[in-house]
């Protein structure tokens, strides 16, 4: 464990954005380990590791941080997409065929994406509600 230690703290002082760049790699691959797991101990074998380690700490937070928010807008793209889709069919069904009974506002309600743009192409020459909400 001392060749490792010192080893750790010879890269540090020599190399510190490559000794950066590795204790990133190792709080990526720690899997189970929790981040403060892994710093525990490289603070044990290095104990001049501090800065590094908390800068390539900070930096995997910020991309766990931008990941998040790139998935939030492309979930929050999507659930936009799909609320206009069946907003635009209960508008259009509403015109043609009146309201809309409970169990077809429902039906709506439960389909997909596709289906409602399916919907929207049938509404045009569809004699019923039902005819619409029903795939060919």
């Amino acid at each position: 464990m001392e060749a490792w230690a010192a080893l750790l703290a010879f890269v540090a002082q020599r190399y510190p954005d490559e000794f950066e760049a590795l204790l990133r790699y190792v709080l990526l691959a720690g899997g189970e380990q929790s981040l403060e797991d892994v710093r525990r101990a490289i603070m044990i074998l290095v104990p001049t590791a501090e800065g590094p380690l908390a800068s390539a700490g900070e930096q995997l937070i910020q991309q766990g941080r931008e990941q998040g928010l790139q998935e939030g807008r492309q979930q929050g793209r999507q659930e936009g997409t799909l609320a206009t889709l069946r907003t635009n069919v209960r508008t259009l069904l509403s015109a043609r065929f009146g309201p809309l009974q409970a169990s077809l506002e429902g039906r709506v309600d439960a389909a997909t994406a596709s289906e409602l743009e399916q919907m929207l192409l049938r509404v045009q020459t569809a004699t019923s509600a039902d005819e619409v909400l029903d795939a060919p």
